[in-house]
């Protein structure tokens, strides 16, 4: 089929049109989008053509998208229309997924050899690009499609099977696919959601090994992979550069399911070098006689580049510690936004701890007539061992202004260390059951002070000389900066910036308004659960404003005698707090009742006492669950069909989630997993790795 297509756009870096091709790799080169570059010289295309040069896609933003080819005779003239698609990702491009594409534009790529005998690679270019504003999608992305003089896929036949798929889609020299994301190297915690779906006539189980490959990665960084099926899953595991971790899991016709891949980054790792990458592969398993082979159906992949950042963000990160955000905390009662201040830097009173449970009247609390009183000091707060610990933030914007903030409890001994801080960060559970840093965000229309209505939940803070043994407290420490909706070009936080010469956490804090810092007393807590554990609640979007929602512990063979509780970091005025209840039968629940008119997601803390009952027994156990109550309002008549709108992962009510579910660990594997590598493996020929650029250079 190859002499049927003049010019050719490649699978995958380093491809030749004498080689198989194998579409699904969906890595191609020559789909090029570039942001907001202008190209006017297509040399700048084609001179580049054996290195991986694409940028970010920016959601709502415009975007411009490029394509460059190669002609298959490089002797004679070609002509060849690229008509691109997009397609909300997918880890297999199915024909059934590329007839959901849609087009976005066409680009005429034009070969002539030149006049003299000089070698020629037949390579082409234009300058013509497709711009495109992209929808935000959460944790998902578009992928890219290009298809030679062809203008929709409504012709192609539906796989059956693999067989098919590789028939159609793999091998066809017309296709090309760019599955892909270029994501900022700065981050803790990275996360990326594809879906998987899967399509075959037979009545038989496939095998299908679900792999994370890594190129240029340094060591020291994990990886997980979590989905709505329990079937995948795969503890935090860590990345072995140029090898392959992951699992293998047993899929039917209508296997279809969310897959969540999240990378941690180690201690101490320093950042990944421009283009690093990491991939996660799906290939299928054959069996014949004592050998195994692996095919290839489908690739995402996550490439590490700080250029955007840098080119867009670094002067906002320089600049975060001024007034032109819009936004500051106070260090003391009666500060405004002038810097640098003088004073006490340790008593923020725009850091409010507030006891053991939330507060479902927070906008009364602190309430703008409040606003210059403390008052945790008020109240006499402490911060308490063996439960949770609701700390709210209020601000002061000088102007319409979106920021976002985080929260860190740092041993004093230890605060001067701000390269530490990301391992102190107070933390959220997500959907998941992963534990990654909390932010909250306020988006004040103008000036004036806000109360942040969802509170940061301290879980169980140990004694503090067990984390330091030279400190004799914590600091709480409140940062800030600005919100955008690509989070690429949002600034570093406060503390990755380094500190000027000479300075000190004192003058640190008194001379940036989007840091403050408060001392807190930790005290025992002579009430303490018996155990406890944190899982995650979220309201998706697309659900009435009058949904009746239950949120419920369920016990399940617990002992009477006990006592058990749940709290919530819920959006204030929603108080999803039960308290401590006792047990009166093995099965015997607690919950509340509620409705909301936005989508959230929750930590949820659920406790349980002994008291004066038995030690709990095999079986036993605590159960959030989240229900849709349809039978109290009349307009979810239609529930399941909204779920099933929503995708996989909101189709099957109740939610539930155990303290014994596989994505909740109770610690995280210090060593790799042997039995999960499966060997070398490099996907696409591997692109050239590219040192990370220093600010200014």
């Amino acid at each position: 089929m190859a002499d049927e297509i003049p010019i050719y756009l490649r699978p995958a870096l380093g491809f030749t049109p004498k080689e198989k091709r194998n579409n699904l790799v969906a890595f191609s080169p020559d789909i090029l989008p570039l942001y907001q570059t202008k190209i006017t010289d297509a040399g700048r295309l084609t001179s580049t053509y054996d290195n991986f040069v694409a940028k970010t896609v920016v959601p709502e933003e415009s975007n411009l998208v490029y394509v460059r080819g190669a002609a298959v005779d490089p002797s004679s003239a070609a002509h060849a229309n690229v008509n691109l698609f997009t397609v909300t990702n997918e880890l297999v491009l199915w024909p059934q997924v590329l007839k959901e594409a849609a087009a976005v534009g066409s680009i005429s790529l034009d070969y002539k050899p030149l006049p003299e005998p000089v070698m020629e690679r037949g390579l082409t270019a234009s300058i013509k690009s497709i711009s495109l504003t992209p929808a935000g999608r959460g944790g998902r992305h578009d992928a890219f499609i290009s298809a030679i003089d062809l203008t929709e896929f409504t012709g192609i036949t539906d796989a059956k099977n693999v067989t098919d798929l590789l028939a159609t889609v793999d091998s066809n020299p017309a296709f090309a696919f760019y599955n892909a994301i270029i994501a900022d190297p700065v981050f803790d915690v990275y996360n990326f959601t594809t879906r998987l779906r899967f399509f075959d006539d037979s009545a038989k189980l496939t095998q299908v090994e679900l792999d994370i490959e890594s190129s240029g990665m340094p060591t020291g960084y994990d990886v997980s992979i979590f989905s709505s099926d329990p079937a995948i899953n795969m503890a935090r595991t860590h990345i072995v550069t140029g090898h392959r971790v992951g699992t293998t899991i047993s899929v039917k016709n209508g296997f279809d399911a969310l897959i969540t891949v999240q990378v941690y980054k180690g201690k101490d790792s320093p950042l990944p070098p421009n283009y690093a990458s990491i991939s996660l592969v799906a290939s299928v398993v054959h069996t014949s006689s004592r050998i195994q082979t692996i095919q290839v159906i489908g690739a995402e992949h996550v490439l590490f580049d700080s250029s955007l950042r840098l080119s867009k963000g670094s002067a906002k990160a320089q600049h975060l510690g001024d007034t032109e955000v819009g936004f500051y905390f106070r260090d003391n009662i009666g500060d405004t936004n002038v810097i640098p201040r003088t004073g006490n830097a340790y008593h923020s009173p725009d850091i409010q701890p507030l006891g053991t449970k939330p507060d479902p009247n927070i906008a009364s609390t602190l309430s703008t007539s409040a606003f210059d009183t403390d008052v945790s000091d008020q109240e006499g707060i402490n911060i308490v061992a063996n439960a949770s610990n609701y700390v709210y933030l209020r601000v002061n914007t000088t102007q319409a202004t979106h920021v976002e903030m985080s929260l860190y409890a740092v041993p004093n001994g230890l605060r001067i260390f701000l390269e530490a801080y990301d391992q102190f960060a107070i933390l959220d559970v997500d959907a998941f059951g992963n534990l990654i840093p909390a932010t909250r965000e306020v988006i004040a229309t103008g000036p004036g002070p806000v109360t942040i209505d969802t509170p940061f939940n301290w879980f169980n803070p140990p004694p503090v000389q067990l984390v330091d043994p030279n400190s004799d407290h914590y600091c709480l420490v409140a940062e800030a900066r600005l919100w955008t909706p690509n989070p690429n070009d949002r600034p570093l936080w406060p503390h990755r910036m380094p500190l000027p010469p000479g300075s000190d956490f004192t003058s640190w804090v008194l001379g940036t308004p989007t840091v403050a810092s408060r001392n807190v007393n930790w005290m025992s807590n002579p009430n303490a659960p018996t155990s406890e554990f944190q899982t995650n609640i979220t309201i998706p979007d697309g659900f009435p404003a009058n949904t009746q929602w239950t949120l419920q512990v369920q016990g399940v063979k617990m002992p009477t005698g006990g006592f058990y509780a749940m709290s919530a970091t819920a959006p204030s005025p929603l108080d999803l707090s039960v308290g401590q209840t006792p047990i009166t039968h093995p099965y015997g629940t607690i919950g509340v009742d509620f409705t909301t008119a936005k989508p959230f997601s929750s930590t949820v803390t659920i406790s349980w006492w002994q008291g004066s009952g038995p030690s709990r027994a095999a079986g036993s156990g605590l159960i959030a669950a989240l229900q849709i109550n349809v039978g109290r309002a009349n307009a979810l008549a239609q529930v399941p069909g909204i779920a099933a709108e929503r995708g996989p992962e909101t189709v099957n009510w109740p939610l539930v989630v155990g303290s014994d579910n596989p994505n909740l660990l109770e610690s995280v594997p210090k060593h790799h997993d042997g039995k999960n590598v499966k060997g070398k493996n490099l996907l696409g020929k591997a692109h050239p790795i590219q040192p990370v650029p220093q600010v200014g250079t």
